[in-house]
């Protein structure tokens, strides 16, 4: 089995609009070697598959990934980033011509409420990340 990990963790997070909060995600793998995620190639992301309203927003906690670590940092986070974060590891494995694409069950699901002056908003964030520098944000 390539990819290892515990049963989906759940966590609820409390933030007040404009915050920055993580968005955690941990994975292993036997081998654990680099792996990338939100499009970030030689040390920077690229754009240009990541939903408008998250660009500039989003952070690697370590980009490094040490130890599996692929969490997020969502910046600066607004009652308009509503939707699902489900955190997903895709590996990408090449052996000559072929190529194999692994995908795993979500390892992660954050429900965020963030709280704007007179009321509150809670969403569910969903996050799928990519060992083949990609990512996609989907907003339900």
């Amino acid at each position: 089995r390539l990819m290892t990990r515990e049963h989906t963790s759940q966590k609820n997070i409390t933030a007040e609009s404009g915050q920055n909060v993580t968005l955690t995600c941990r994975w292993s793998r036997r081998d654990l070697k680099a792996q990338y995620v939100l499009w970030y190639w030689e040390k920077q992301f690229v754009p240009y598959y990541q939903h408008p309203s998250f660009k500039n927003r989003v952070d690697l906690q370590d980009r490094q990934m040490k130890d599996g670590d692929v969490s997020l940092i969502l910046k600066d986070v607004t009652t308009a980033d509503r939707g699902t974060y489900k955190c997903c590891v895709v590996h990408e494995v090449r052996e000559g011509r072929k190529l194999a694409i692994l995908k795993t069950e979500p390892i992660s699901v954050i429900h965020l409420k963030v709280i704007s002056p007179g009321k509150s908003v809670e969403f569910i964030l969903a996050l799928d990340t990519f060992s083949y520098c990609q990512s996609c944000l989907a907003v339900n």
